[in-house]
């Protein structure tokens, strides 16, 4: 049950539309029941109106004790100018929250001016409360977002992005602590992400790539950046391995193409009754990306594997300095020493 009030005047008509534009007006919105099967079912829902020169205003906006909203404003005043404007600013689930969008050369280009900042944001009890099975966990300590552009249009594209998360998991699996810094300019975009496992280990991703002319083709884009992923405790992540690791990996992909070149260090590897000690590996690896979906993994993969481990011990059986040199080219290995 929607009912939409204002209180009658002079100048008022009796229709009560919010069609055109002219004296101010307000009122209250009221929603007795809004019911989304599957989702959820809220009551009560109220907040204050006004409605001038095609502009309006809602405040005090409450629904329920989870979401307010102290202003909601769609502004339409220059729809005939093809510009269209959105503001909010409240909180959701105790996290202040506020918006800020703009749209000019509205059904063409659609160019979007857009900025947002929130903290403190749970994603456990959004999922929750929407009722969602969703496997990310954490909380949203910092969001900082500016944007400028066509969406349609990457190239256009120009903004950045500092994003925090703490207490992150992927399906009760811990990644800790996670930074974002992402910045669009000039047909380009650069990424980078560090993931503070704990306070010892973590890993650093850093990307840069081309941005293309339209969504279709973001499997064209060139692209550069590296992965390091230092790892002094394994046994502090709960995983069936002790030990230590360090990769340092850098990748490219240029026309569809993928290369990486990574080096793996360990002093001792323990896992499935199996032990490395002083473990040094070089790993190449190049595949062609344009293979159809039912293709096997090892199509067009091109990989070598070289480098030497001081010790391996399997159960009750020992080996003294192995040199390993193994290369790959689609489903053929060959074992060179």
């Amino acid at each position: 049950t929607l009912s939409l009030s204002r209180p009658v005047t002079k100048r008022a008509r009796p229709s009560c539309g919010w069609h055109a534009a002219g004296p101010d007006r307000s009122g209250v919105l009221k929603i007795q029941t809004l019911d989304i099967p599957g989702v959820r079912r809220w009551t009560e829902i109220s907040g204050a109106t006004s409605f001038r020169d095609r502009n309006l205003m809602i405040t005090d906006l409450v629904i329920g004790p989870e979401i307010s909203l102290r202003k909601f404003n769609l502004d339409v005043s220059k729809l005939s100018e093809a510009e269209l404007g959105v503001n909010l600013d409240g909180s959701i689930f105790d996290a202040p929250i506020t918006l800020s969008a703009q749209v000019s050369d509205l059904n063409a280009s659609n160019r979007l001016n857009l900025k947002a900042e929130s903290s403190a944001l749970s994603l456990q009890r959004i999922w929750a409360y929407f009722n969602l099975n969703v496997p990310v966990t954490g909380t949203l300590d910092r969001l900082v977002l500016a944007f400028q552009g066509e969406p349609a249009k990457p190239s256009s594209w120009i903004g950045d992005a500092d994003v925090l998360f703490s207490g992150a998991a992927y399906d009760r699996h811990a990644l800790g602590d996670i930074t974002l810094r992402l910045d669009l300019a000039d047909k380009r975009a650069k990424a980078t992400v560090v993931s503070r496992l704990d306070q010892d280990n973590r890993i650093d991703i850093e990307a840069n790539s081309t941005l293309p002319e339209t969504l279709q083709d973001f499997d064209k884009v060139s692209a550069s950046g590296h992965v390091q992923v230092f790892t002094p405790d394994l046994v502090a992540l709960n995983l069936p391995v002790i030990g230590d690791l360090s990769l340092n990996t850098s990748f490219r992909l240029e026309n569809r193409k993928l290369a990486t070149e990574g080096v793996l260090d360990s002093s001792s590897l323990a896992f499935s009754g199996t032990e490395l000690t002083e473990t040094h590996l070089r790993l190449d690896l190049s595949k062609d990306l344009q293979q159809q979906a039912e293709a096997p993994l090892f199509k067009d993969l091109i990989s070598r594997i070289e480098g030497e481990i001081k010790a391996i011990r399997l159960q009750d059986y020992a080996v003294e300095s192995v040199n390993i040199a193994l290369s790959s080219n689609d489903a053929n290995v060959h074992l060179e020493r």
